[in-house]
Order: structure tokens, then C-alpha cells, then sequence
């Protein structure tokens, strides 16, 4: 089964899908692609964010009408963390959402955000009992300097999901060379979508299934499509030990 991981398809909560036709024509769309399951990651940012009540009515009015619609789309509901000091207390709380039945979270950093901080973060929310997916870490000017910090989360049973449009080349050239690297080293062990809109960052995985088999090889892409992310989903340790 195909899993999209990180996808801003929640109506009206972010700066993702706009209305709720927007939302079901990106279902629609990954679901032309073969995508089977989605994962709903709304952005939350420390007292700036929807409800958590917000959000679950409107993932429920969502799955309504993919239903009704008879789009052939399992939806899941997490959420993209942005890092803050007191993340691990909003884990420990559950006043964020892991991914479903899960202690894997998905966290997106500042694009600028200096290399200590984030393992010191990461180390904290370890050590509170929850485990981090990193979110595009070649948006990250730390880790492009240092890409062998992927390489070390890797080593540590961390996910590391690089965006989909990163190794198209969509967000241009810095991105692309350190996805392409990470992907190349095995240190990046999930790539997702980060869908935003059913045109821009869209959920269509049409061209990266043109493009990206000949490039990393069908057993890559199997890899960070369903071996990754049905471990996160099912809780499981990322690697046989």
C-alpha cells in the first residue's frame, strides 16, 4: 500500500487545501496515482494554530466526503509540528497528534534554525518516549552544510521524509541536490508529498512515478512509499535489529 505521509489536504486550517472541493479533488488525484492512504498533517505552531476540536471536525466532514464521493482513499490524521522548546511537554500532554496509534511525530524546523538545537530537541523528545520524523530536511541550511546529521537521525531509528518536489527539481536546485544526496546514501528513508493545493504541491505522483524509478530504483521508492511508512503507522521499530 502507498502512503502519503505529509500532506496539507485538511480544509480551511492551514495554508493547504482552501475549501473542502479542493480537498476532495486532491484525494481524487492521489488516488489516480495510487496512492491508497493519506496522511492529514495540518501545520501546528504554538499558539497560533486551529483547535484541536477544529481540526477533528473538519478531518471528519473530510472523510465524509470521501466517502460519499467514493474516492478510494484511507485518511489518517496527524499533524506537522513545528519545533519549539516545549514540544516534548506538548507530546507528553497530547495537545499535538502523533501520527495515528503512534509514537512517531512529524516536525518541520526553522529553514535557519542552527544544528545544536536540533538534536537538542530531538534528544528531549526521545527521551519524553516519542520518536521524530523529520520533515524535508533539505529545506534545512543546517543540514545541506552538514548532511551527514540525516545520516546520524538515520542511525538513531529516526524517519527522515524528503519532499516528493524536491527530487523533481521543483524547488529548485539547493533542495534537489541535498534530497538527491540523501536519497543516494540511504540516509533519508521516506518521501511523502507535502501536497498544499490540487494545482501547486499538488498530490499527483504521476511524473514522480515517470521520473524517480529510473533515477533510485523500484526497491527505493517501495521502500519510502510503503516499508517506511507502514512501520511509523504500525509503530515499529524502522530497522531490524
Amino acid at each position: 500500500m502507498i502512503i502519503d505521509l505529509h500532506n496539507h489536504i485538511l480544509p480551511g486550517v492551514d495554508d493547504g487545501a482552501m475549501s473542502m472541493e479542493d480537498a476532495v479533488e486532491m484525494a481524487a488525484l492521489a488516488a489516480r496515482c495510487g496512492i491508497r492512504k493519506i496522511v492529514a498533517t495540518p501545520h501546528y505552531q504554538y499558539g497560533s494554530s486551529a483547535s484541536i476540536e477544529a481540526l477533528e471536525d473538519t478531518f471528519a466532514t473530510l472523510s465524509s466526503a470521501l466517502e460519499y464521493e467514493q474516492i478510494d482513499i484511507t485518511l489518517e490524521k496527524s499533524m506537522e509540528i513545528m519545533a519549539s522548546d516545549n514540544l516534548p511537554e506538548l507530546l507528553q500532554q497530547g495537545k499535538v497528534w502523533t501520527y495515528p496509534n503512534s509514537s512517531y511525530f512529524l516536525v518541520e524546523f526553522a529553514h535557519d534554525e542552527e544544528r545544536d538545537y536540533f538534536d537538542w530537541l530531538l534528544d528531549r523528545c526521545v527521551d519524553a518516549g516519542f520518536t521524530p520524523v523529520i520533515a524535508h530536511p533539505e529545506r534545512y541550511h543546517a543540514v545541506r552544510r552538514h548532511p551527514e546529521m540525516a545520516q546520524q537521525w538515520q542511525n538513531k531509528g529516526y524517519g527522515v521524509q524528503v519532499n516528493r518536489d524536491s527530487l523533481l527539481g521543483l524547488f529548485g536546485e539547493h533542495p534537489f541536490y541535498c534530497a538527491d544526496l540523501l536519497l543516494r546514501k540511504g540516509w533519508a528513508n521516506c518521501i511523502a508529498s507535502d501536497a498544499h493545493t490540487p494545482q501547486f504541491r499538488n498530490p499527483h505522483w504521476g511524473e514522480a512515478f515517470r521520473q524517480l524509478p529510473g533515477v533510485y530504483g523500484f526497491h527505493t521508492l517501495a521502500y519510502c512509499l510503503e516499508t517506511i511508512p507502514e512501520r511509523i503507522l504500525g509503530n515499529l521499530p524502522l530497522f531490524a535489529v
